[in-house]
């Protein structure tokens, strides 16, 4: 069975890690001084938050990472609880293996989890590394217990937060940390990447059919591989060389179209100025195709990119965006950037 391509060239140490230049180099540095301090890294889904943290594991402790570097997801143990705790053998021996005998709250039991692992001396290490991915999830009664936490086992003990919005966290956690920020890559380095990959693979693909990837990805790495492994499948066996084509042609349009609320939901922002019905499609796509802010502002910048509207309406519409995605870094509510960016559009068009 062939291999998933976004985890075969997952880079396994910092060197490899691609954009997020600023952030890299502060990781880079981290890792080669030996010394940690308490992180927040920052960023939008897949922007490569735990790919960074598993290469900074691996430049520390080598062959020991898996006996140093612990992983936990807030959002899988604190939205799904008892039966997500009972299914991950990690942690049986705090609850069993049958959630309806659970007599303990999650956070009883999370509380109890996080000093076990912080108390574990590391191994051939000076401290080791809890990465708690999806950190927003985090309840306050469970980020007051990590504070304690935190303080208690500073010695041997380094946590690292991935969240896409550091105001998700309390103001105590924050302060002991630093901040790290990840964003997708830029069109050139995707572009090389997505040609590196290509030939990596026996590919020979066209600039078209690069343009139409990037275009499409928004510069997040795991859409563009899938995108660029399904299309390599697609075209079948290789021509006489050995070789895979891959044109624009063969990229399957469906694929690389934005989604059909998208379309609605710029048409009720930039053609109807239709704020309610707007706001309706927004929540559409927020809830129920479950979107981030950031994926509806990229796909809602292709459908203007394309558009008929004149090339200066085209920038001023850019500048909101960039705007609106700006504002997201730090917002703690991603619902009301975009209403706001929706009463903007809608008045500027």
């Amino acid at each position: 069975m062939q291999d998933i391509w976004t985890n075969k060239y997952r880079p396994s140490l910092p060197d490899d890690l691609p954009g997020s230049r600023l952030s890299v180099a502060t990781i880079k540095s981290l890792a080669s001084s030996g010394s940690l301090p308490h992180m927040i890294f920052h960023g939008p889904e897949n922007s490569g938050k735990t790919t960074a943290a598993l290469a900074l594991a691996e430049s520390l402790y080598g062959e020991d990472k898996d006996l140093n570097f612990t992983y936990l997801n807030a959002s899988d143990f604190f939205e799904q609880g008892k039966a997500y705790l009972s299914k991950d053998k990690r942690f049986r021996r705090f609850i069993g293996d049958d959630p309806s005998r659970i007599n303990r709250s999650v956070i009883s039991v999370f509380k109890d989890i996080l000093n076990e692992y912080a108390a574990l001396a590391p191994m051939n290490a000076s401290f080791k590394i809890i990465y708690i991915d999806d950190a927003d999830a985090l309840t306050d009664d469970a980020q007051n217990a990590l504070r304690r936490i935190m303080e208690k086992y500073s010695g041997t003990c380094r946590f690292i937060f991935a969240v896409r919005n550091q105001a998700s966290l309390i103001p105590p956690l924050r302060s002991r940390c630093i901040v790290l920020f990840f964003s997708y890559l830029c069109d050139e380095d995707l572009a090389s990447l997505i040609r590196n990959t290509a030939a990596a693979e026996n590919i020979d693909i066209s600039d078209e059919a690069v343009e139409k990837i990037v275009r499409t990805s928004g510069g997040c790495i795991p859409t563009a591989f899938e995108i660029l492994q399904l299309s390599a499948a697609d075209a079948g066996a290789g021509d006489r060389t050995g070789m895979t084509v891959v044109t624009g042609e063969m990229i399957d349009d469906e694929r690389c179209a934005s989604d059909p609320l998208i379309t609605e939901f710029a048409d009720a922002v930039l053609e109807k100025r239709n704020i309610r019905n707007a706001r309706t499609v927004l929540d559409k796509l927020l809830f129920d195709v479950g979107m981030t802010g950031r994926e509806i502002l990229i796909q809602t910048a292709d459908v203007i990119r394309h558009s008929g509207f004149p090339e200066e309406k085209k920038a001023r519409l850019a500048l909101l965006i960039a705007g609106a995605d700006s504002r997201m870094t730090d917002a703690s509510n991603e619902r009301i950037v975009l209403e706001s960016f929706i009463a903007q559009a809608a008045d500027l068009v």
